[in-house]
């Protein structure tokens, strides 16, 4: 490892564990951490890679921003993963998108198994989509969960895979 990914994947870990602390105690992932984050992983990349770097930060940024839009998580969620784009380059934040995902899903079905709302939640889903003339949205139930830890989750399992191998869905 170059001083270089060392230094990108310190500000990286850093960043993560500041944004998992700030969402479980207060649901939010603020800006003032995620955008100069960002602009530092412009910067770093600019600096480091000259402009394939740069290139890459912004290509990484766009995607991180875009997926997690598509998919309406919350401002903070898609800030982060900006950043995190910033920082590795579009490819890792793509990849690490599939595995934030799979994480996500584990933790929301254990945690609906949990607090005992798994069928509710199901039924909920089922008539949302296929009786759309007896669903309700105001008798829908909506359950807020902090993602931040599964963006973290996510992006651990996609390092580990991308640099030892462990748990690989994707050839690299």
């Amino acid at each position: 490892m170059t001083y270089k990914e060392l230094t990108i994947d310190t500000i990286l870990f850093v960043t993560l564990i500041i944004a998992v602390i700030t969402d479980l105690k207060t649901r939010k992932i603020y800006d003032k951490l995620t955008i100069p984050v960002a602009i530092i992983g412009l910067a770093l990349n600019a600096v480091f890679f000259q402009f394939a770097g740069i290139k890459n930060s912004a290509i990484g940024w766009v995607v991180g921003v875009a997926i997690f839009m598509i998919f309406g998580l919350g401002g903070g969620d898609v800030k982060l993963l900006g950043a995190v784009g910033a920082l590795k380059g579009w490819l890792f934040t793509l990849t690490s998108v599939m595995y934030i995902g799979i994480a996500g899903g584990f933790f929301v079905v254990i945690y609906l198994i949990w607090k005992g709302q798994m069928l509710k939640t199901l039924t909920n889903s089922f008539n949302m989509f296929f009786k759309r003339s007896e669903f309700k949205k105001k008798e829908a139930e909506r359950i807020y969960l902090p993602y931040g830890p599964m963006i973290l989750i996510g992006i651990v399992w996609n390092y580990l895979a991308i640099n030892y191998g462990i748990l690989s869905l994707f050839k690299y």
